[in-house]
């Protein structure tokens, strides 16, 4: 199973502290015994605390993302 934590903006290690209670909580009430469970952590920034804060932690990911879109105009038919 896999727990998403998508972050609006720049995100520190208290995102950890956040995605690891999500994970303990899919382990106790919606995983199976043996079923794994693990994390990923999105973030348009992320900072030194926080690639320090999941350097050893094998089981979450850190990914960031970039939102990149164009408005045009919509000509109506006569």
């Amino acid at each position: 199973m896999v727990v998403i934590e998508l972050k609006k903006g720049k995100t520190s290690d208290a995102a950890v502290g956040q995605i690891l209670r999500y994970i303990g909580w899919v382990k106790a009430n919606v995983a199976d015994v043996d079923q794994s469970v693990r994390g990923i952590l999105i973030a348009k920034e992320v900072d030194d605390v926080l690639k320090y804060s999941v350097k050893d932690l094998t089981h979450i990911e850190v990914k960031t993302y970039k939102v990149d879109f164009q408005l045009t105009a919509f000509k109506k038919q006569a």
